[in-house]
């Protein structure tokens, strides 16, 4: 973390015969690419070390904000049957826009608890799974998981006009980069969205308004992928 996610490409030119940079990470978004592609660079991440633990940690957002923890949470853990009324997930819908190797644990885990599952990828088909355009996952699903990486062609993928078609009900997990951020926690706030979960840098359930699940950037972090960062 000594680079705080953040790799300037001033920083990188400066380094004299620099020809390749190895990430101990899976997510690489922090390094411009094309630059380094520009450069020679070669860019190298640390492939499906963590997909279990991610996987993990956002269905159990998903299961957390299903049962309104963060309001019990903000509430002092007082218990109001009207504001915690949450609902099952089982026999509900869930689309997962990425299918790599988180995305496709995720249906897995989803899978495990009985929900119906659809799924959006650029190259990936998984007959296990529905497949679905963009626009219907977002449109349809009752739990949507974003594990698609950052990317030209992700970053403007998930539209204002395809989050303002949510369901209201929905909840919404992303693992990664964040669409409208200002805009999904609008909508939690005003009941145009069941929930939201994300990790950030100072996470503070009391700094939302709603049903708004935060962590800090520990959804990676368990004994098993420590090990297997480190035997890789």
């Amino acid at each position: 973390d000594f680079c705080d996610w953040t790799v300037p490409n001033e920083v990188l030119a400066k380094i004299p015969h620099l020809r390749a940079i190895v990430l101990q990470t899976t997510s690489f978004g922090y390094v411009d690419r094309e630059f380094c592609k520009a450069h020679g660079i070669v860019v190298m991440n640390t492939q499906n070390f963590s997909t279990v633990s991610v996987a993990e940690w956002a269905t159990m957002t998903a299961l957390n904000l299903a049962r309104k923890i963060p309001l019990v949470i903000k509430n002092e853990w007082k218990a109001d049957f009207e504001k915690h009324r949450g609902m099952e997930l089982r026999g509900k819908t869930v689309g997962v826009i990425g299918l790599g190797h988180i995305g496709t644990a995720v249906l897995q885990n989803c899978r495990g608890l009985e929900m119906k599952t659809q799924y959006w990828s650029a190259h990936t088909r998984d007959d296990r799974f529905t497949f679905a355009e963009v626009a219907d996952v977002m449109a349809t699903s009752d739990v949507i998981f974003l594990c698609a990486a950052l990317n030209a062609d992700t970053a403007k993928m998930i539209t204002d006009e395809l989050i303002l078609k949510m369901k209201p009900t929905a909840i919404f997990v992303r693992t990664g980069f964040a669409p409208n951020h200002t805009l999904m926690l609008e909508m939690v706030k005003d009941g145009r969205l069941y929930g939201y979960g994300f990790e950030e840098d100072r996470p503070a359930f009391n700094d939302y308004v709603g049903n708004v699940w935060t962590s800090p950037h520990n959804a990676w972090l368990t004994n098993e992928s420590v090990q297997e960062n480190a035997n890789q």
